[in-house]
């Protein structure tokens, strides 16, 4: 299943910004993530501001979205067509609905299955919902979106260990998360994170025993992706063989 965003405007660019970090962040397939953004999102240096007000392109956007889906859809007004539009195909098909906006009896919030009020005073540029609303929108869609992480299993002890390196300063960081949790050193670190070929999470549950990648994957995926729940598993495993 999949997480969607739709929005239009600077309601969605708060939806790209927290949507394209949940991958790299907290591991989970680009292919469950989705922003839906009025006008696309292949050419955001020219805006098509019109398009917040096109239903049709909703109802052509909105057809990758499948039953069981998670839909979120935002505007600061909670009228705007596109994700209004979006939202009533998407309780039509069975998906759940989130509605954020900053007005409150609003298309959004009355039609959504757990509709969010961000309450925000008018904007110092009258207008510029990119301000107070937009501020308001990130928080929220962070706070959201992090929680989803640590439910998953994919935050310990405030470290992302379900990360995906693929530079030099988060190759750093996956290393410093396993030196952190297991208390190896660098050198240990290294080389269980090559041998489970960067994932962080097999990475410590090989330094605390685990004898195969096979293990610790059988291990992580008993105990429901739950890395502390792993770690304890190998413990008393270890505690039982002595």
């Amino acid at each position: 299943k999949k997480i969607v965003y739709a929005a239009a405007g600077s309601s969605g660019l708060q939806a790209m910004a927290d949507g394209l970090e949940i991958t790299p962040t907290f591991g989970i397939p680009i292919s469950q993530i989705k922003i839906l953004r009025a006008g696309g999102l292949e050419d955001m240096s020219r805006p098509k501001g019109e398009m917040e007000d096109s239903e049709e392109a909703a109802k052509k956007d909105g057809k990758i979205i499948e039953t069981g889906d998670c839909v979120i859809c935002l505007a600061a007004s909670g009228n705007t067509k596109y994700p209004a539009a979006i939202m009533r195909m998407s309780k039509e098909i069975g998906a759940t609905t989130i509605g954020l906006a900053n007005n409150p009896n609003t298309k959004l919030l009355n039609q959504a299955d757990i509709p969010i009020l961000l309450p925000t005073p008018p904007e110092v540029i009258a207008g510029s919902t990119r301000l107070g609303a937009g501020t308001a929108q990130k928080i929220a869609l962070n706070m959201m979106s992090s929680c989803m992480g640590v439910y998953l299993g994919n935050v310990m002890d405030g470290m992302m260990v379900n990360l995906i390196a693929n530079n030099a300063k988060l190759f750093k960081r996956s290393e410093e998360i396993v030196m952190n949790i297991t208390g190896c050193n660098r050198n240990q670190a290294v080389r269980s994170l090559k041998q489970s070929k960067g994932a962080v999470k097999l990475a410590i549950l090989l330094v605390e025993g685990a004898k195969t990648i096979n293990e610790a994957k059988h291990v992580l995926d008993k105990e429901m992706q739950n890395l502390r729940a792993a770690i304890s598993a190998l413990k008393a495993k270890k505690l039982n063989q002595c």
